[in-house]
């Protein structure tokens, strides 16, 4: 049971870098063809779902605060973010995408979906369907286990 879990566990880690790479080190999305890094790319999407405090985005897209600072402080310098300040705790500074930082996230979602999809063409409809299920379940699972909440086990698992 535990060589299959192992087995399972290193295959998944060596299709993780081919993941990555589908999408790229950085993605279009500026209206002349500028880039943002991928990095920016998951902080403006975080972003556009709902404004967050630097330790919330950190912790949504899985970095350091000083990277997530490296990380921002280009997004602002770019016009695409802004600070605010919360209006009942001065120590709290809020994150907020610019109307330019949305229209830059979704010109680079719409193509970094181009992207995907033209690698998702390579695969038949059975295994693009069993390809986005099986990721759906493993993000369930990632998000279950940054809760500190086990699944229980099925048998023959």
């Amino acid at each position: 049971m535990i060589s299959t879990l192992t087995s399972d566990a290193a295959r998944v880690l060596d299709c993780l870098p081919a993941a990555r790479r589908a999408l790229g080190s950085e993605v279009r999305g500026g209206p002349e063809g500028e880039t943002i890094t991928a990095g920016q790319f998951f902080a403006l999407r975080a972003l556009v779902e709902r404004d967050r405090t630097a330790g919330d985005l950190a912790r949504s897209i899985n970095v350091t605060l000083p990277t997530l600072t490296q990380l921002t402080d280009g997004l602002v310098q770019r016009g695409l973010v802004e600070r605010y300040a919360d209006p009942t705790d001065r120590r709290k500074v809020w994150l907020r995408p610019t109307d330019a930082g949305r229209s830059t996230y979704g010109r680079a979602r719409d193509g970094a979906e181009r992207r995907i999809a033209a690698i998702l063409r390579a695969l038949s409809p059975s295994e693009r369907r069993a390809l986005i299920k099986g990721l759906e379940a493993f993000r369930a699972a990632v998000r279950t286990e940054r809760q500190g909440v086990r699944r229980p086990r099925v048998h023959g698992e």
